[in-house]
């Protein structure tokens, strides 16, 4: 399993900070999966009830995660196994809670958002 993620390019007030930030987001979601075996397959979403943008000023509407299978990479078959590539998608907290309730699911968010690209600015399509 690899972990993908699209950033849209903005006016940060500093772009390596952000690319930081969500690398060390990464990172920890990669920690999880070490450590407890969790995996995060594709049309999934990632709702923690955290209200913070996961930007690095914390300002962002986007607070959680969707993932898709990777809209560039396709899986793999090698002789060490399967590599499949899932692609994190930022969402706002008002699209998490309606993921989590059951108002819609992942594919038809994605279906809404219409595109697989994180911006920390729009809002929710909720």
């Amino acid at each position: 399993m690899e972990f993908t993620f699209k950033l849209k390019k903005d006016n940060y007030v500093d772009e390596e900070t952000e690319i930081k930030c969500i690398c060390g987001l990464l990172q920890q979601i990669a920690r999880i999966t070490f450590k407890t075996g969790e995996i995060f397959n594709s049309f999934e979403f990632l709702y923690t009830g955290q209200t913070e943008g996961v930007d690095s000023r914390k300002i962002s509407n986007i607070t959680g995660f969707i993932t898709i299978p990777d809209t560039n990479f396709k899986t793999l078959n090698t002789e060490n196994g399967k590599v499949e590539f899932v692609e994190f998608i930022g969402v706002t907290d008002a699209e998490l809670k309606a993921l989590n309730n059951k108002e819609i699911t992942v594919k038809e968010l994605y279906e809404k958002l219409g595109s697989d690209i994180t911006n920390y600015n729009r809002d929710s399509v909720i």
